[in-house]
């Protein structure tokens, strides 16, 4: 058996491995918390449509501590439009006000040709 001794200051290469530890720790969260956050902005965009890129851009984040590094870094992630979210991952059900039958959706067409006149062409 082969033993080896370190000469130098035994607090100086702790403290060393310390913050090492504190910049790996801070680097691990914030990769993750990215990572996160792209992952759920790419199921948005996926479940609906290319037009949704707005809804899935809603998604931030924030690692704390947010400037320096930590063992105990922590990260965030949340969507600015929960309700949104949450409509459709649950599947809510649309309905028209009042009760009434029919829902009625603007396009284009409806308020360049509706029964109201000429109205605005479009959105």
């Amino acid at each position: 058996m082969r033993l080896t001794a370190i000469v130098g200051d035994l607090r100086k290469a702790l403290a060393e491995e310390v913050r090492a530890g504190e910049r790996a720790a801070s680097r691990a969260v914030r990769a993750e918390t990215d990572a996160l956050k792209t992952e759920l902005r790419g199921q948005v965009t996926a479940s609906l449509g290319g037009k949704a890129r707005g809804i899935a851009n809603a998604w931030r984040s924030q690692v704390f501590p947010r400037t320096g590094v930590s063992m105990r870094a922590a990260g965030l992630v949340w969507s600015k439009t929960p309700l949104v979210i949450d409509a459709f991952e649950r599947g809510a059900l649309i309905r028209p006000k009042g009760g009434g039958r029919f829902l009625a959706i603007a396009t284009g067409f409806n308020a360049a040709r509706g029964w109201r006149g000429r109205g605005d062409k479009g959105l």
